[in-house]
This record gives C-alpha cells, structure tokens and sequence, in this order.
C-alpha cells in the first residue's frame, strides 16, 4: 500500500490479503492455547489456598501479589489482543474499500457506450 508513481494511492490487493490472513492466523494464536490469559488463570494463578494460606501472612501476600500480576499481565494481553484486532480490521477495509472501487470503476467503464459510431464506409471516410 502506500502512493505509486502516479502520487496515487495503490494497493497488492494480493499481498494485503495475504498479510491478513497471516495476521489473522496469529490473532487465533494469542487468543487460543497456552499462553493465554484463560490459559494462565487455569494452569499458572497460585491461590492463597495453594500456598497454605490464610495461616501464613507471606503465602496471604504472595497469594494477593499473585492475583495482581495476573490482572496486569491480562489487562495487557486483552490491550494488546485489541489493538492487534483493530490493524486487521483497518487493513481489511482498505482491501475491502480497494476493492469496492475497482468494481465501480469496472462497472463504469463498462457501462460507457459511445455514441454516434457507426463503421467506416467510403462515403464517411477520406482517401488520404
């Protein structure tokens, strides 16, 4: 994407669609599996209870220190999931919107009919 040689906007409608495809593949990555913030609630949270409490202050702290990591790293993650999102879908309304006009100015073209022609016969032509 970006301005061709003429100043005007041109788009690889080919390559575009590829790209997101490729993005779209990760983005089902970082929201399935391991490693995701469902993944680390499941199978990394330590709870107080894990970690003997509420009978022992430093399994307590570590418990709630913990939970606060967890909300961070998943804040994060879903910030990060979303503006992840938010370049595909921008990405796929510019092929979309790309695309769109191609077929307008297809249409146009096509639909463009010249008037008053009619074939060339002695009488409407000159001997050069």
């Amino acid at each position: 994407m970006g301005a061709g040689p003429s100043g005007k906007s041109e788009i690889d409608t080919t390559e575009a669609k590829r790209i997101l495809k490729i993005l779209e593949d990760n983005l089902d990555a970082f929201t399935s599996g391991d490693g995701t913030p469902s993944d680390l609630q499941s199978h990394g949270n330590i709870t107080q209870a894990q970690l003997g409490g509420p009978q022992f202050d430093t399994a307590v702290q570590l418990g709630e220190t913990t939970a606060d990591a967890y909300r961070v790293i998943s804040e994060q993650y879903n910030n990060f999931v979303q503006s992840y999102t938010q370049v595909i879908q921008a990405l796929r309304r510019a092929v979309q919107g790309h695309d769109d006009k191609e077929q307008q100015n297809t249409a146009t073209v096509n639909s463009v009919q010249p008037t008053n022609v009619t074939s060339p016969t002695t009488s409407n032509t000159q001997t050069y």
